[in-house]
């Protein structure tokens, strides 16, 4: 009866020490192997336009996108400025939105920053999914001339920069970060703007 009772106890221990690690490997699996990362499949091309009074977005998608577009926090909502279905054949997209709308941050005086999403399901954030940070930067420069003199010079610059599409996402790793800068109001991000990098060892 003794040794009986024994094995039992060690067979209990086993399935709760088994338990335990294959819970930990579950919770390590979703919270740090499952990885969004930065894909470059569903889009072309996305435009930034920084205008005096809002921003606008033009997004060329592949031609079977059936998913959603919007801007990071605009999803429950769904406002028509801030949020587009796909539709199958369709390519583009366009947004237009003012600074107070979409959730555009406003980083300081004169720089507003908003994340774009590009959503391959309708419903669910899944690993292919794409996310792009769009800034615009109106702070003005001073500019030496020739002769000398200084001149204060407004040139708005635009930056598109991918992101993680998981809005519970940590920064991209430095070897997935890759944006275009423009200082003419307009940028355009395309998937030959991704150069390969090399991973940095405290990356893997």
């Amino acid at each position: 009866m003794i040794h009986l009772c024994i094995t039992k106890f060690f067979i209990v221990v086993q399935a709760l020490i088994s338990y335990a690690y294959c819970d930990g490997i579950w919770r390590e699996d979703l919270s740090n192997r499952i990885n969004i990362g930065a894909p470059t499949d569903g889009y072309h091309r996305v435009q930034l336009n920084c205008n005096d009074n809002s921003i606008s977005v033009a997004v060329v998608t592949e031609n079977d996108f059936d998913g959603v577009i919007y801007t990071r926090g605009s999803f429950y909502g769904r406002s028509e400025k801030c949020f587009q279905e796909g539709r199958f054949g369709q390519t583009d997209y366009y947004f237009d939105f003012e600074f107070d709308e979409c959730n555009v941050k406003k980083k300081d005086k004169n720089t507003y920053t908003v994340t774009l999403v590009i959503q391959n399901d309708k419903e669910l954030i899944m690993p292919g999914d794409s996310a792009f940070k769009l800034v615009c930067d109106f702070r003005s420069r001073e500019k030496t001339l020739e002769a000398g003199l200084q001149v204060t010079e407004k040139r708005v610059r635009a930056v598109i920069s991918l992101a993680d599409a998981d809005p519970g996402g940590k920064d991209l790793p430095k070897h997935l970060q890759h944006s275009v800068t423009s200082r003419n109001r307009t940028a355009v991000f395309t998937r030959e703007d991704i150069k390969p990098k090399l991973q940095r060892r405290d990356e893997l």
